[in-house]
């Protein structure tokens, strides 16, 4: 064999062997780099969870202690005062490290055959839905959301007079 051909071979093979290596080695970095954002939103989910539980436990809570605490519609966050929890109104939330919580209430209507309806249907005064929302602007920006339905029950409950035709 002619000794400059197999010279030329070997460098073919040592430029496709390279291109080879380079493509693995930016493949394994990028995947790498997803592997990273990925564990790192991860943990940012993770507590934004565990502030959004945090958010929703007292409201009952808050309920518990008397309905009017938690019958105005509006945007609060919850927080201790004294030994009790208690709805402070906010425009923006509760800033906490990196994440921004907050609870929205607001009226519950529901249609002739009770279900919860989100337009028309007829005003429940006993009942509350709060919309718990956790976001952060930092590394990928999300939120996270929950729902809970705040119902009067045990000392909470209204007596209201009806006559014997309602029943």
């Amino acid at each position: 064999m002619n000794s400059r051909w197999v010279q030329g071979t070997l460098l073919v093979e040592a430029l496709l062997a390279a291109t080879i290596l380079g493509t693995m080695l930016l493949a394994s970095a990028a995947a790498l780099g997803v592997a990273y954002d990925a564990i790192v939103l991860g943990k940012f989910q993770s507590t934004a969870s565990f502030l959004l539980q945090e958010e929703l436990e007292p409201l009952l809570t808050v309920r518990d202690s008397g309905w009017a605490n938690v019958s105005a519609n509006g945007t609060y966050y919850v927080a201790v005062s004294g030994s009790s929890w208690r709805l402070t109104p906010t425009a923006t939330g509760e800033v906490v490290g990196d994440f921004t919580r907050s609870v929205t209430i607001s009226d519950v209507y529901r249609n002739s055959s009770g279900q919860i309806v989100e337009t028309g249907g007829t005003l429940d005064p006993s009942t509350k839905k709060a919309v718990a929302t956790v976001s952060w602007q930092v590394f990928l920006p999300r939120s996270l959301t929950s729902t809970l339905y705040i119902t009067r029950y045990k000392d909470n409950l209204v007596w209201m007079q009806t006559t014997e035709a309602e029943f």
